[in-house]
């Protein structure tokens, strides 16, 4: 067995990322994880578990001087090293270390990726590094959307769209999630794409722990654009985002104040729903009898109240 590259670097690494590693030099998943797996049966190498519950890996001290002077005299050093390279830009878990994150080795290794870049390096280099993790640990696809959202660039927004999505494919509604949404309507608003942006914020808008007036401004965002003709889908997709919308919304009435109830009204009669539109302005001048809004969709033919 050829010394592993954590010989050429003292500290614990994620197992992941040291299967992604030597993946891209044996290229065999399978051959790598019963190597890492021999390690650990024969207390070649120790596991630790993160904060987040994931396998790092480490050398105890004897195994690791025994892979240096085995590494000084390997044929292939340079590849090691060149592995072991790649490992240390998560940085470093000092031994002993109790609470230790992969989240934390992850941004860290995107810092290094970006500190590479600005000097010529290219991205595709560590693309399937990040591609494997991201795999078995979904927030780093947060991590590297990230960093592409801060080039600011076209090319970045649309990376970052696939990134964002990959992750909500695991994740679409926790408190981590909303923020992608967010992130993700951001990335679509800043590539012309209303339609996904909009999408994004309703998606957004069933997460619980988003605040009432999200969902209020989501509803008068999509008035907007219906009103203005500028979502890029047929009539059914269009309802169907609204019915979604309101859905929501009224699940949780109790929380609408006589503003947010005005927004409710017009989504509802721009889905031809009277009746709720009626009933919202009257729940809201009840609260409120003197809102312009409400006494302005109060006029209304299909209202009259």
């Amino acid at each position: 067995m050829n010394p592993p590259p954590l010989a050429a670097w003292n500290s614990a690494v994620p197992r992941v990322a040291l299967e992604a590693v030597l993946q891209k030099s044996v290229g065999e998943i399978a051959e790598v994880e019963r190597a890492i797996d021999l390690l650990l049966q024969y207390s070649l190498a120790e596991r630790h578990r993160s904060i987040e519950g994931l396998d790092f890996i480490e050398l105890p001290l004897v195994a690791l001087m025994f892979g240096r002077k085995k590494l000084n005299v390997s044929p292939f050093q340079a590849t090691i090293k060149a592995d072991a390279d790649l490992l240390q830009m998560l940085g470093t878990v000092n031994r002993g270390e109790v609470h230790f994150s992969l989240a934390k080795r992850i941004d860290h290794f995107l810092g290094s990726i970006a500190r590479r870049i600005e000097k010529g390096e290219t991205f595709e280099k560590y693309a399937p590094i990040i591609e494997m993790i991201g795999r078995h640990f979904p927030p780093a696809w947060l991590s590297l959307a990230r960093l592409h959202i801060e080039e600011g660039t076209a090319e970045g927004f649309e990376k970052a769209k696939t990134e964002l999505r990959r992750y909500l494919e695991k994740d679409a509604s926790s408190p981590a999630a909303a923020e992608a949404w967010r992130n993700l309507a951001y990335c679509c608003f800043k590539t012309n794409d209303l339609l996904g942006d909009i999408h994004a914020f309703v998606q957004r808008s069933k997460i619980a722990a988003v605040p009432f007036s999200d969902l209020t401004n989501t509803s008068r965002l999509l008035n907007d654009l219906t009103r203005r003709q500028m979502l890029d889908a047929g009539a059914d997709e269009k309802h169907a985002l609204g019915h979604e919308l309101l859905e929501v919304m009224q699940r949780r009435l109790g929380e609408a104040k006589p503003d947010d109830l005005a927004q409710m009204a017009w989504l509802a009669l721009r889905l031809k729903d009277y009746g709720r539109a009626r009933n919202f302005v009257r729940r809201g001048l009840e609260l409120e009898q003197d809102n312009p809004y409400l006494l302005k969709l109060a006029a209304e033919p299909n209202i009259s109240i």
